[in-house]
């Protein structure tokens, strides 16, 4: 990790509180050391990162599959066979948090391996022993060592210090897979040490946080979330020397937090609600079409970006030179409408943005607007950078789980855009509603709802070699990742104070 970064951390933490020169990468994962764990606080987690590819052990950050689908070298070459492309499920649903279903296939070509990675992490956090709020309103803290009132602390004094939440992410990625990788293994720990900041500070209850008439612990987990992202980036800045095939990711994160779920988005993947009669869209996909003003504005205000090869306004047709002199409709990023502009050499150039809907592309280079990484990716043959319009900023969004009772059959769908891009958010809930209830008293009919779902996306082989959905329509030749996260399940479990058994590694 970074000096600047561990700065960062410490300033934030304490020095005792993270050592990133300790953190073990342990087939390919970053874990946390013992002397982490005896720092005074109780921070831990079910994690599940990656199980590393042996013929990329010479890296920092090698070639994985998700931990919770436990799979050996042999299987992980089996799940690379981009002839069959076989769904892949976990071999033991219990070690999944909540039980949700997940399944995955590779591509059909476009790379030697599944760029897509993803993990699934229950965390219990804990306010550090001698941390203790004493004026909430001014934001201060006080250190002290153990007292008479702590160790007679009741279980319900206990709970307030104590904060768990599940999280599960999919991480798309471009370029390589060493991004994705990286993002898999490091942001929910992040995320962790950034809401146990808060817990200290006494920030996360209710009763404490009455006095920020302006700010909700919703805004507060939001921004956890936003910070958490940032960091990332930046992390993935400072060690992309460690891996080869760095590129870059999509980013999309789920937290199930007492009774609310957050989705955060940066990047083209998406997360729906699917309820008995409501479908519930929990991102906005992030490209360059859909960001069109944010990445026009950016390049009229640093116009040098462009090193004055492409045009930073959008027209209404391609112009030519026979164009001088004529009027012809275009739009700034400063512009919602289109006005009329006459025609000069300047405006004879490659648009910044060509394209329309997911075939949009920035600078004829990439198809993805925000996301992790692609610090190191150029317009090919110019000394032009992508990264300055791409952002890793997250849009949050948040869904109360006690508006509305939630039902055994009501669940959270997270797809990569190899998902997505195939099957829509009707066709999804129809085939979703249908299947549960046939597999109602199916233990697990998430899985294999996730692995009907993908193999529905990716279609059969035909005899042509192409991968088909149907006679008239192809299947997907992208990585496709599904996870069915059971949002019924989840608030049973947390009404009656559940705790799955699972393995934990410590994170302090």
């Amino acid at each position: 990790m970074s000096s600047r970064v561990r700065q960062l951390i410490s300033s934030v933490f304490g020095t005792s509180s993270i050592k990133s020169d300790n953190f073990q990468r342990v087939n390919g994962s970053r874990r946390l050391t013992e002397a982490e764990v005896n720092d005074g606080s109780s921070t831990s987690s079910q994690l599940f990162s990656g199980t590393s590819d042996t013929s990329a052990e010479s890296t920092a950050y090698p070639y994985t599959r998700p931990t919770f689908l436990f799979m050996d070298s042999e299987q992980v070459k089996q799940s690379r066979d981009q002839t069959k492309r076989p769904a892949v499920i976990p071999n033991d649903i219990n070690k999944i948090p909540i039980k949700a279903g997940y399944a995955e296939v590779i591509n059909a070509g476009k790379s030697l391996n599944n760029e897509d990675q993803a993990v699934a992490v229950r965390c219990v956090i804990s306010r550090h022993i001698n941390m203790v709020p004493t004026n909430p309103s001014c934001n201060s803290i006080e250190r002290n060592g153990a007292n008479n009132s702590e160790k007679n602390s009741t279980a319900a004094e206990e709970s307030k210090n104590k904060l768990e939440f599940t999280y599960f992410g999919i991480f798309d990625g471009h370029g390589g897979y060493g991004t994705a990788v990286m993002a898999s293994q490091n942001l929910h720990i992040y995320l962790m040490k950034h809401l146990t900041k808060l817990l200290d500070l006494g920030m996360l209850s209710k009763k404490v946080h009455s006095s920020y008439h302006n700010i909700t612990i919703n805004d507060l987990i939001i921004g956890a979330l936003e910070t958490t992202f940032f960091e990332m980036d930046d992390l993935i800045y400072q060690e992309r020397h460690l891996c080869p095939n760095a590129g870059g990711c999509t980013a999309l994160v789920s937290v199930l937090l007492d009774d609310k779920l957050y989705v955060a988005q940066a990047g083209d993947s998406r997360a729906v609600i699917i309820r008995k009669n409501d479908i519930v869209c929990m991102s906005q996909e992030f490209t360059p079409d859909t960001e069109r003003q944010r990445i026009q504005q950016l390049a009229l205000d640093n116009p040098s970006l462009l090193q004055k090869e492409f045009s930073p306004s959008q027209f209404s047709r391609n112009i030519w030179k026979k164009d001088l002199g004529k009027q012809v409709l275009r739009r700034t990023g400063y512009m919602k409408g289109w006005s009329p502009k006459v025609i000069t050499c300047d405006d004879i150039k490659p648009p910044l943005i060509c394209g329309d809907g997911k075939q949009a592309c920035l600078m004829g280079t990439i198809r993805v607007s925000r996301g992790f990484g692609d610090h190191d990716l150029y317009v090919m043959s110019s000394n032009i950078h992508l990264k300055p319009f791409l952002s890793c900023v997250p849009e949050v969004r948040v869904y109360d789980l006690n508006d509305s009772e939630m039902s055994d059959n009501d669940i959270l769908l997270m797809g990569s855009d190899g998902f997505w891009d195939f099957v829509s958010n009707e066709e999804a809930a129809e085939y979703v509603r249908k299947r549960m209830f046939e597999l109602e008293q199916t233990d697990d009919k998430l899985v294999t709802i996730s692995k009907e779902l993908v193999l529905k996306a990716r279609g059969e082989s035909s005899s042509d070699y192409a991968w088909k959905r149907n006679s008239k329509q192809l299947g997907s030749y992208d990585d496709i990742t599904v996870f069915v996260i059971p949002l019924g399940q989840y608030m049973q479990e947390r009404s009656a104070n559940v705790t799955p058994q699972t393995d934990e590694v410590t994170a302090l």
